[in-house]
């Protein structure tokens, strides 16, 4: 199993976050699901898999998780509703790849959990096209799928991570789904973990 998560970190690694504006690449990387009885290689993965890899494999700093696949979100209430490509992420997503809002801030680490704030965060291109480059927009509220959003941060030029999407929002589990059956065995995540400084035995 070692073997085979470390030739999938180096594949990964030099494909896919290299290339991407991330402060430090070298320490990223993907991980995935591997059942050779059920012939699955590079899977998606479940998200009380996601919970163990982050509190129990300390040669991460941290892990993060998004959605696999790209959703929508239709916003409404600023004239002809408009489709845009959303991505739900755990509430350290962004700390994990190292990337600050160029306005506001990301998201915080409970909003992994179902709370009472309703945020989203925006891509530079949205930002701009979709809301007119407005440098008020930090606390505005708009409405994605008929329900009220606060705008918290925008992101910087250039991020688009996963590709070409237009917003992100918290996935906001509820914490009774952890016990559940099909929190383990349903998979839909990505994840990428930081690496600790110390973990430099895992490398590409």
């Amino acid at each position: 199993g070692v073997g085979a998560n470390t030739a999938i970190f180096s594949v990964v690694d030099a494909v896919i976050l290299r290339p991407l504006p991330f402060p430090a690449p070298d320490r990223l990387a993907m991980l995935w699901e591997e059942n050779p009885e059920k012939n699955w290689h590079l899977n998606v993965t479940a998200p009380a898999n996601y919970l163990d890899w982050k509190e129990q494999v300390h040669a991460f700093q941290d892990v993060a998780a998004y959605e696999g696949g790209s959703g929508h979100a239709t916003l409404t209430g600023m004239g002809t509703p408009q489709f845009l490509t959303a991505s739900g992420v755990t509430g350290n997503f962004f700390s994990v790849l190292g990337v600050r809002p160029e306005l506001g801030r990301g998201f915080q680490d409970d909003e992994t959990w179902d709370t009472t704030r309703a945020e989203v965060v925006l891509s530079d291109r949205a930002w701009r096209t979709r809301f007119g480059a407005d440098p008020r927009i930090v606390g505005r509220t708009i409405r994605l799928e008929g329900h009220r959003r606060e705008v918290v941060g925008v992101m910087p030029a250039g991020f688009a991570f996963p590709e070409d999407v237009d917003l992100w929002v918290a996935v906001g589990w509820n914490r009774a789904d952890r016990s559940q059956v099909w929190f383990r065995r349903a998979h839909w995540l990505r994840v990428v973990a930081l690496r600790s400084a110390a973990s430099c035995s895992i490398s590409a």
